[in-house]
């Protein structure tokens, strides 16, 4: 694979309502084992991207973040821009912009919708921006060695389907920044049954850098319980028999998007919720490191 590849259009560019050009992206290829933007595809969405640089009044649109440099010179921003960033890893996106033509523009930045509370700064500053439609505009006129940065709050959190899905209802996903993670049952002690495994709605999910299936990745560890599968001699067993033979197991949760890559496994990305809790107090996230130390 070349080490430059022609990726996905990202930017897109809406004068008046009309469609006036479109950018070329070229960045790095996806790695190994995933991730990134699919090389050969033919085209993004574009009914959504045209939604989003309709309600920014006429702005290029950033809607991906990764490691690129964007042309975007014929357009109206007149300028190129160099993108670093390590996302989804962290969440720091700095953009700098090169060549200028010293000109007014709006330049549009995507705000996740799990991006709640973010920092935007141009030279280090506060941006004055007007939000829209999960974007925020940015509107100045650019020169050559100003830098853009967002920092989006990239951290594990517990989330959960409508109630109206009533096949996963009482179960949590495991998310963190854009993506969702899963339990293999490689990364888990070999008697903790992904079948009999919850976790509780108030579970301290910590962070690790690890190497899985050969890339640098962040994983999640929680404590949760398993069962032992002889509380069922029926198909049903009663609160106070799972409590005497329920313990407490550290898990391990990894990118969805690695799983599969290291042998035959098991995995579950919906997590039963927990009616009993391995640790509780006030003191939960020491406790739980304690254990999952001491495991």
């Amino acid at each position: 694979m070349p080490s430059e590849v022609e990726l996905l259009e990202v930017f897109r560019l809406a004068e008046g309502g009309g469609e006036a050009g479109i950018v070329r992206l070229v960045g790095r290829p996806p790695g190994p084992a995933g991730g990134g933007l699919v090389p050969g595809s033919p085209r993004p969405c574009w009914p959504g991207v045209r939604r989003a640089t309709d309600s920014l009044g006429g702005a290029l649109a950033s809607v991906q973040y990764m490691p690129a440099t964007i042309d975007t010179r014929q357009t109206v921003l007149g300028a190129r821009l160099d993108v670093t960033t390590d996302y989804p890893r962290t969440g720091t996106v700095s953009i700098t912009v090169r060549d200028s033509r010293d000109q007014e523009a709006g330049l549009g930045i995507r705000i996740p919708h799990w991006a709640h509370h973010f920092e935007l700064t141009v030279n280090g500053r506060p941006a004055p921006v007007r939000e829209a439609g999960g974007y925020v505009r940015i509107l100045r006129r650019w020169r050559s060695g100003d830098v853009i940065e967002l920092n989006l709050p990239v951290r594990p959190r517990l989330t959960c389907a409508h109630p109206a899905v009533d096949a996963l209802r009482g179960t949590f996903v495991i998310e963190r920044g854009p993506e969702v993670y899963c339990l293999e049952s490689l990364d888990q002690p070999p008697d903790a049954d992904l079948t009999l495994v919850t976790i509780a709605p108030d579970a301290v999910l910590l962070e690790a850098i690890e190497q899985v299936a050969g890339e640098v990745s962040t994983v999640v560890e929680v404590l949760g319980l398993v069962v032992d599968a002889s509380a069922w001699t029926q198909p049903w067993a009663e609160l106070a028999t799972l409590a005497t033979l329920a313990r407490p197991v550290p898990l391990r949760a990894i990118p969805y998007r690695l799983w599969a890559n290291r042998g035959p496994s098991t995995m579950r990305v919906h997590i039963p919720t927990g009616v009993l809790s391995p640790v509780s107090g006030q003191n939960g996230e020491a406790a739980a490191r304690d254990v999952m130390t001491r495991s």
